[in-house]
């Protein structure tokens, strides 16, 4: 099969998925399509049969999170060959690659390749700092190749065979959301940007604990950095996070 396009589909809060999904297209194709799944909207989406499609979302408690379910559950695959990435912060991504690929089979994907890669942690900066970076890409052009190779000879598995299990790991509740401090002048853009609209446009000091999943977008957007997590929290998750400091390198699957 020869790429004519790419479909990149992303669901991605804090920018790591976006950008290694758009690095991965760009290798592939000049002709990309993007569509963000982190939009408040939800939209209804049908790829070609013809097109090769890049679904990338982040890995939240070693699970895809719910809101790109939902999202995903909204495109219909129409036979199209398609490549799974899912991105985490260097702890673990337990069963969330075989959540995608599932997922995506649902929908009726034919997924043959499938990746795990590694971004700076979202809420803990200072584990995997400044990744993706150029061993990273390294490693994403190789990824490139071999997609080109196997959509060539079309001698692959659909899906597959990745690490996970099912029934998948229990996602635990969300125990936190985002605090406010005085630097905050509601200039809205948390409210804007929140995939969930967790963030009430008519006050934005205040944050649904019901909705919101921690994504972490309204923290990095915010222009006034005023928006932090609980400093108790934050500690707590940097001290169990300490076992996970040494590198771990991106896994790929062909």
């Amino acid at each position: 099969m020869e790429i004519t396009s790419v479909s990149v589909f992303h669901f991605s809060p804090t920018g790591s998925s976006e950008r290694i999904a758009n690095r991965l297209a760009a290798s592939l194709s000049t002709r990309v399509e993007e569509f963000d799944l982190s939009a408040q909207t939800l939209a209804r989406h049908s790829v070609s049969g013809k097109s090769l499609a890049i679904v990338a979302v982040p890995v939240y408690r070693g699970r895809v999170p719910a809101r790109a379910v939902e999202a995903i559950r909204l495109i219909s695959g129409n036979g199209a060959y398609c490549v799974s990435l899912v991105v985490y912060g260097n702890r673990a991504y337990e069963d969330a690659l075989i959540e995608l690929n599932d997922l995506l089979t649902e929908r009726g994907f034919r997924v043959f390749s499938s990746a795990a890669f590694i971004a700076q942690h979202s809420i803990i900066e200072e584990i995997a700092a400044g990744r993706p970076d150029a061993q990273d890409f390294a490693v994403l052009n190789d990824f490139a190749a071999s997609i080109h190779d196997a959509l060539f000879s079309e001698r692959f598995n659909c899906p597959p065979e990745v690490p996970g299990n099912r029934p998948y790991i229990e996602s635990p509740s969300q125990p936190i959301t985002p605090v406010v401090t005085e630097a905050c002048d509601a200039c809205g853009a948390c409210a804007r940007g929140c995939p969930v609209s967790a963030i009430p446009k008519g006050d934005p000091k205040q944050t649904d604990s019901q909705k919101c999943i921690l994504c972490m977008r309204c923290i990095r957007q915010c222009p006034s950095k005023a928006r932090i997590l609980p400093p108790p929290y934050r500690e707590a998750v940097a001290t169990r996070l300490q076992a996970f400091r040494n590198r771990r390198e991106p896994e790929i699957y062909v």
